[in-house]
C-alpha cells in the first residue's frame, strides 16, 4: 500500500497522470479520490477484495481509504489516465465544510463505481467531466482552479445521484473490519512521519505481537514492509507527476535521509529514482 498526500496548503488538491503499462502500482490506499480511465488496452485492478480486468474505455472511481492496486496485462499495451482529487477540491465550492463532505465520501462505499455497471448516460457525463477537468488543468486559463472545483463537484453529484447501489456495502460494519479500517486510515494520514508498530498496536488496543500477526494476516505483508512500500509508491507518484527534487521527495515520503531513500528505492524498483523519472515521466 501507499498513501498520497502531495497537496500543499493553498494549492488546488488536483493531480493527474497519463501512465503506460510500464508503471504498475502495488496495493495501496490514500485519502483522496482516484479516477482511472483506460484509454487503450486493458488493466488488471485489485479493488478492495475483488480482482477486475478493466477493458478499453472503462472508468473506475476509487473512494478514499479503499485498498487497490494496478498491474499490467501480460500481452497488451495499456494507457490509462489517472486523476487524484483531494477532498479540498470539493470544499472550495461547497459551504457545508469537511464534515458534510465526509458524509458524501461515505456514500461512495455503497455505490458501484466501476463503469461497466453504469448506464450510457451516466458514463457519458462522468467521462465528459473528467476530461473537462483535464482540459482546464492543461490550459490553466483564468479561473482554472475554480473550473476544476466546479467540474469535480458536478462529478460527485452525478455519481451520488446516478451510480447504482451495491448489493452489499463495500466496507462491512463489523468489529474486525472497523479495526482494520482504523489502522489503514491512521497510516494513510501519518505515513510522512515516523510510524511504529507499537503506536499502531496501541491505537487498536492490541499488544504489539498480536498486532504484527493481525496485520500480516489481513495484508499478506509485514507491517514494516507495508510502511516501506507505501513510501516507495508515494515516491514513484511524485517522481512521475511533479518536478520536486529527489531530496525533497525523499523527505516528503517519510525517509530520514536521501541515502536511505536511494538505497531502498533501487533495491525495490531495480533502478535509481533519477533513472525511473527519466524513463517513465
Amino acid at each position: 500500500m501507499h498513501y498520497q498526500n502531495h497537496f500543499s496548503e493553498n494549492v488546488l488538491p488536483y493531480k493527474e497522470s497519463f501512465r503506460d503499462i510500464s508503471t504498475p502500482f502495488m496495493n495501496h490506499c490514500h485519502k483522496e479520490f482516484e479516477i482511472i480511465h483506460i484509454r487503450k488496452g486493458s488493466q488488471k485492478l485489485i479493488y478492495h477484495k475483488d480482482v477486475h480486468t478493466l477493458e478499453e474505455g472503462e472508468i473506475v472511481i476509487i473512494p478514499p481509504y479503499i485498498c487497490h492496486a494496478t498491474f499490467p496485462q501480460p500481452s497488451e499495451d495499456c494507457e490509462r489516465f489517472v486523476i487524484i482529487l483531494g477532498m479540498g477540491v470539493f470544499t472550495n465550492t461547497v459551504s457545508f465544510g469537511t464534515a458534510g463532505i465526509q458524509l458524501y465520501q461515505q456514500e461512495f462505499y455503497d455505490l458501484l463505481t466501476l463503469s461497466r455497471h453504469w448506464n450510457s448516460s451516466t458514463y457519458s457525463k462522468v467521462k465528459t467531466l473528467i476530461y473537462n477537468m483535464h482540459e482546464e488543468y492543461e490550459k490553466k486559463e483564468n479561473a482554472w482552479e475554480f473550473a476544476i472545483a466546479t467540474f469535480a463537484n458536478l462529478l460527485m453529484l452525478t455519481a451520488i445521484r446516478s451510480l447504482p447501489k451495491r448489493s452489499s456495502p463495500l466496507l462491512e460494519n463489523t468489529t474486525e473490519s472497523m479495526v482494520f479500517q482504523k489502522i489503514m486510515t491512521y497510516i494513510a494520514d501519518n505515513y510522512e512521519s515516523k510510524i511504529t508498530l507499537d503506536e499502531c498496536a496501541k491505537l487498536c488496543d492490541f499488544n504489539p505481537s498480536y498486532f504484527s500477526k493481525y496485520f500480516k494476516k489481513h495484508m499478506g505483508i509485514t507491517f514494516q514492509n507495508y510502511v516501506k512500500n507505501s513510501r516507495i509508491e508515494q515516491a514513484k507518484w511524485l517522481l512521475l507527476t511533479t518536478d520536486a527534487s529527489i531530496t525533497d521527495i525523499a523527505y516528503q515520503c517519510g525517509f530520514s535521509n536521501l541515502c536511505i531513500f536511494n538505497k531502498i528505492f533501487k533495491q525495490e524498483i531495480g533502478m535509481p529514482a533519477s533513472i525511473y523519472r527519466k524513463m517513465y515521466k
